[in-house]
């Protein structure tokens, strides 16, 4: 009789008079108690619908209600009482099983078939237990994004995901800006393919990366458990030109923005990034591409209320950009200009050096030397 949760519904192969057998283990006597349940007849779990005033009485036992859905249907199993030992599973038509979780975690699923689905409710508990759950249905319709444009948009009900669909270009360099949102709210950008380029959160910009094939690219917004909320972004793609040595990059940004350059830089080139515009709540980033992918990674940061010296690692364009951090609009203007490091003799390389105990060595090297350091004896 114990083992509630090895158990899982079955289909009665034929029509016609069954038999249950009870049979105690070697002498055993116990009392016991169980139902068998008719999941046909089970109650139908309506979508956004409070379950409230329910009980598993006695703390052991199963419910099930059924639920009718649509492949592709998104749905959010929302459980509003912290309940112990006691879990949900949910049955697809087939009666596969594609979720368990304690009753106390919600979970959201999309559905990958039409049919009838049996949620269970399974207690593991000496006492009665009270439960209020609910299934939110949430569509997610395609909405059209344009690049360098503003977007705003809530994530308003449980569950609720929101597609927006742009096209892009092979190679052609992104940027995701986003402005105002929340940790929770999970963005992700996937290729035609459905492949997954970027994953980030409302909270947060990304590096500027690249897309790897020309096509429909789909970027979904999502509100991570029950997290509800406004957000807002833009998929920036247009970068200014900025020169070393020229003029100052000049402008304005509103709360959250951010705005690219783009520089062309070459291997070993020293630069001073000055700031003209002492603003502490706005920072500057100089992205390098990497040689193997075109996408790029941080080479250095700073505030605007500061300057700071940078070494180029390779020939290249570089992407500028220039961020406000805080909740207002702020101006900026800096410069980039090239600046001369005196140069040395390298010295004392291709000698090998041997010793026994703790040692410095002394080297002369002028910025952008590439080293490998031979361990000849470990």
């Amino acid at each position: 009789m114990f083992g509630d949760s090895y158990r899982e519904p079955f289909f009665l192969p034929e029509g016609g008079e069954y038999q249950l057998i009870l049979d105690g283990r070697d002498a055993s006597t116990d009392p016991y108690s169980f139902q068998l349940l008719d999941l046909d007849q089970a109650p139908i779990l309506n979508m956004d619908t409070l379950v409230e005033g329910m009980t598993l009485t006695p703390g052991t036992e199963i419910q099930f209600y059924r639920i009718e859905g649509t492949a592709g249907q998104r749905l959010y199993f929302d459980s509003q009482q912290a309940v112990a030992s006691t879990h949900w599973h949910l049955y697809g038509p087939g009666l596969q099983e594609l979720t368990e979780l304690g009753l106390s975690s919600d979970f959201e699923l999309v559905l990958p078939a039409d049919g009838t689905y049996y949620l269970m409710l399974r207690g593991e508990n000496a006492n009665p237990v009270d439960y209020q759950i609910q299934v939110v249905a949430s569509t997610s319709p395609d909405q059209p994004l344009a690049f360098n444009e503003l977007t705003t948009g809530s994530i308003s009900k449980l569950g609720e995901q929101d597609r927006f669909t742009i096209a892009g270009t092979q190679g052609q360099m992104v940027y995701f800006d986003a402005r105002s949102g929340q940790t929770s709210m999970p963005v992700t950008l996937t290729n035609p393919a459905g492949n997954v380029v970027f994953r980030g959160t409302m909270a947060a910009d990304s590096v500027p990366f690249r897309l790897n094939q020309t096509g429909t690219y789909t970027l979904f917004v999502d509100g991570a458990q029950d997290a509800l909320g406004d957000y807002s972004f833009a998929l920036v793609d247009a970068t200014l030109p900025l020169a070393i040595d020229g003029g100052a990059a000049s402008g304005a940004l509103v709360a959250g923005e951010t705005i690219l350059y783009a520089l062309d830089g070459t291997r070993n080139q020293q630069l001073q990034v000055n700031s003209l515009l002492a603003t502490s709540d706005a920072t500057w980033t100089i992205y390098v591409p990497t040689s193997t992918t075109g996408d790029y990674s941080v080479l250095t940061s700073g505030s605007l209320s500061e300057g700071r010296n940078a070494t180029l690692p390779l020939d290249g364009t570089y992407v500028l950009g220039i961020s406000n951090s805080s909740d207002r609009p702020i101006n900026y203007s800096l410069t980039v200009a090239a600046i001369s490091a005196p140069t040395v003799v390298n010295a004392g390389f291709g000698i090998r050096y041997e010793g026994a105990g703790a040692a410095e060595y002394r080297l002369t090297a002028n910025a952008g030397t590439l080293i490998f350091f031979d361990g000849i004896q470990n």
